[in-house]
């Protein structure tokens, strides 16, 4: 699994309107998001608050999955 894999089916989809249009934190590439992996898991998995109406499963999965590798490139 691949950072390219989850920007495509989860930051894109679920983030990046919101966050590309308030220019404080975007998806864009790995090093932005991998350096923020921490607040991430904070935001979706722990207080739920991100993305404002949540994420549906699959793509929750797949994030987590991908997090749980370490978020690899």
């Amino acid at each position: 699994m691949s950072f390219a894999e989850v920007q495509q089916e989860v930051f894109l989809v679920s983030c990046q309107n919101c966050h590309q249009s308030q220019g404080v934190f975007t998806f864009e590439n790995y090093e932005t998001v991998s350096a923020s992996l921490a607040l991430i898991n904070r935001r979706v998995f722990v207080f739920g608050d991100m993305p404002p109406r949540g994420l549906a499963e699959e793509p929750k999965a797949l994030l987590k999955a991908w997090m749980d590798q370490g978020g690899p490139p």
